[in-house]
């Protein structure tokens, strides 16, 4: 999360695979754009959703994302 010129916004900061094949994503949005942005990211992955991560920095954001994806019919 970062609020630091006042706008509501949402970014994931630069992360990298620790696992040899693997590969990373980034997304930087509004919380507004985040549910469509965020239900597309996991059902466009590549792999199966088991050999997938997603990176949080706050439980909040862990909270609001399973909620997410649970509105949109996506098991954890």
């Amino acid at each position: 999360m970062d609020d630091l010129d006042g706008a509501d916004g949402v970014a994931l900061r630069a992360a990298e695979s620790a696992s040899a094949g693997g590969t990373t994503d980034t997304w930087r949005g509004t919380s507004r754009e985040l549910p469509v942005a965020l239900v597309d990211a996991v059902r466009g992955l590549p792999v199966r959703r088991d050999h997938s991560a997603l990176i949080v920095f706050q439980h909040k954001d862990l909270v609001r994302c399973n909620e997410i994806l649970r509105a949109a019919g996506i098991p954890r």
